[in-house]
């Protein structure tokens, strides 16, 4: 299992056991959100900074910078077969990865305010964010237009 400790640092917890397999420490960047590949292999984090660093989940190693957020990236995901990563927040936007490749494949919707969370659908072929401003939106995965079909009123902010 792979998450962050009060101060940002990643972890990796053995489930078996559940002690801190390992740990890293890295200054002076705060660690929002963690994401797992499918495979294991890889983790991806949001931070205060607006990167996303990708990481080797082996060695909690950092190996690339998914560096487009202008602002807190506040939610990360990996796709159901690893190929891509989609991360959001503070910027408005979400921006979609190929993981593989570390670039930036676009920039998805324009959020209203900051965006809380996003998520691929198990086929990968849509993206789901939950906004500050209460909306869910879903983009396609073909047309990457994006579709406010809600508010969640009666739910408090943060």
């Amino acid at each position: 299992m792979a998450l962050a400790d009060a101060s940002g640092n990643p972890l990796l917890w053995d489930t078996g056991t559940w002690q801190v397999a390992y740990q890293a420490n890295i200054a002076p960047a705060q660690l929002i959100s963690v994401g797992l590949s499918p495979d294991d292999e890889w983790l991806v984090t949001g931070e205060d900074q607006g990167m996303a660093p990708l990481w080797s989940a082996r060695t909690l190693r950092q190996v690339a910078e998914l560096r487009r957020h202008k602002a807190r990236v506040k939610s990360v995901a990996f796709s159901s077969d690893g190929k891509e990563v989609v991360s959001a927040g503070y910027g408005k936007t979400a921006c979609l990865w190929d993981s593989g490749r570390r670039k930036l494949i676009t920039r998805i919707g324009t959020h209203t305010l900051h965006a809380l969370s996003v998520a691929f659908s198990p086929d990968g072929k849509q993206i789901v964010s939950g906004e500050r401003d209460h909306s869910v939106r879903l983009y396609t995965r073909t047309h990457v237009v994006g579709l406010a079909f809600g508010s969640l009123n009666g739910c408090d902010p943060w």
